[in-house]
């Protein structure tokens, strides 16, 4: 007797897939590749949020899907290079703010598989604003009868002008923690013709980064008693439009060598793939840092870093740290639980006790820590929540990390 609106791709993919059935019925001839393209292209309506924001493309693609015009569909866009895929991304895209203005281009194919020749005006719509970045394409497009033709897009990067912005469409404080997110210019690239519209999801996220150096052999001890000394950094770095460089010093724990890749379960766990662990005390707090020899997407749900600690001396862990998330937060925490005989801490219902969750780096989202894409980061640990001084001068702690993934029930890698 009413409507009820839900979402997720468990009520999402019984129809797609009733619409994909239907497509491929009339075009009996279209590969998987070509029935995909053809829903996403006509994808044409927006979604926007409780607000009334559209919806970036990273978070919902081309748009909802429109069953009669993917059915009827005969000219269909997609990646040049990936046939399989229908946007166009060009990722994270690192550029030093000392090396001038950068270029990209990506191709994007427009197949005609119908009888009848088209011209399209190409235009883009966004999503998401960046300053200093944009796009610049081809302004029309023709494609004959069972042909093909190819448009050039251009990503301009301007790295002095990069501003990390938000996507309007999130939420930008959670559980009243300000969120993580990845400043990007996105949109979908749209091929207009007698008022029918085909849409792409175009997208890149560039983020300048600092040049900064040590150099190791300039770093020196006055004497095996001396505890700290001064370091020269040489180079570029980094303070603009809520990018920041930051420097972290730890004492190295361990070495790793790279893992052959075949010895791995799948590409994405190389960022699991230890290269140096090492610890520091400061303000009450004790640091992990961890450096993997592939670059993170991002921390959990896919990837967990494990530390053990042995605060008492006696060779077995008292404490694990540990990567996890809280539901309806978006970002990274480092979970503190207590080793209760062989076993994490449990409660009645068999959920893992957190004696302390800090963010992963040490802070929240209003501070760029770079959370996302980077094989750098650092797990925060409270002392005093594990009954320890900071302030006691002989106090030892032993460690050893590891991290797992779901691609696999055994560590990925250990030191």
């Amino acid at each position: 007797n009413g409507i009820e609106v839900m979402t997720g791709t468990s009520m999402a993919t019984p129809h797609t897939s009733g619409v994909a059935a239907l497509v491929w019925q009339k075009h009996r001839n279209y590969t998987p590749q070509n029935v995909k393209a053809a829903i996403m292209n006509t994808a044409t309506h927006d979604v926007k949020n409780a607000n009334g924001t559209t919806e970036s493309v990273e978070r919902v693609g081309s748009g909802r899907v429109d069953a009669v015009r993917a059915v009827n569909q005969d000219v269909i866009v997609y990646n040049a290079d990936r046939p399989d895929i229908v946007s166009q991304s060009f990722g994270v895209t690192e550029a030093k703010t000392n090396g001038g203005v950068q270029r990209f281009t990506r191709k994007i194919t427009v197949d005609n598989i119908g009888n009848r020749a088209h011209t399209y005006v190409v235009s883009f719509a966004g999503t998401t604003q960046m300053p200093g970045v944009s796009f610049s394409y081809d302004p029309t497009v023709s494609v004959g009868s069972g042909g093909k033709a190819t448009i050039t897009v251009t990503a301009t990067v301007d790295p002095k002008a990069l501003v990390k912005t938000q996507d309007p469409a999130q939420a930008k404080i959670q559980l009243g923690k300000a969120r993580q997110y990845i400043g990007s210019l996105s949109g979908r690239l749209v091929l207009s013709e007698n008022g029918q519209d085909l849409r792409l999801p175009l997208q890149i996220a560039p983020k300048p980064v600092s040049d900064m150096k040590v150099d190791a052999n300039a770093i020196e001890f006055k004497d095996a008693k001396t505890a700290q000394t001064q370091v020269s950094l040489a180079g570029t770095a980094l303070n603009q439009g809520g990018y920041r460089s930051a420097l972290g010093a730890f004492e190295l724990g361990a070495s790793s060598p790279r893992l052959q890749s075949t010895s791995l379960p799948a590409p994405s766990t190389q960022a699991l793939d230890l290269q140096y662990v090492g610890s520091a005390v400061k303000d009450g707090k004790l640091a992990i840092g961890i450096s993997t020899w592939g670059n993170l997407v991002s921390v959990m749900p896919s990837s967990e870093f494990q530390v053990l600690l042995d605060t008492d001396g006696n060779g077995r862990p008292d404490w694990v740290v540990v990567t996890t998330r809280a539901t309806g937060l978006d970002y990274p925490l480092v979970g503190l639980v207590r080793v209760v005989g062989n076993s994490l801490q449990r409660d009645g219902a068999g959920n893992i006790v957190y004696t302390d969750q800090q963010p992963l780096n040490g802070s929240w989202g209003d501070t760029d820590t770079n959370t996302m894409d980077t094989n750098a980061i650092v797990l925060p640990v409270d002392l005093t929540k594990m009954g320890l001084d900071p302030a006691q001068k002989d106090l030892s702690i032993s460690y050893a990390v590891s991290t797992f993934s779901y691609a696999q029930s055994d560590a990925i890698d250990s030191t």
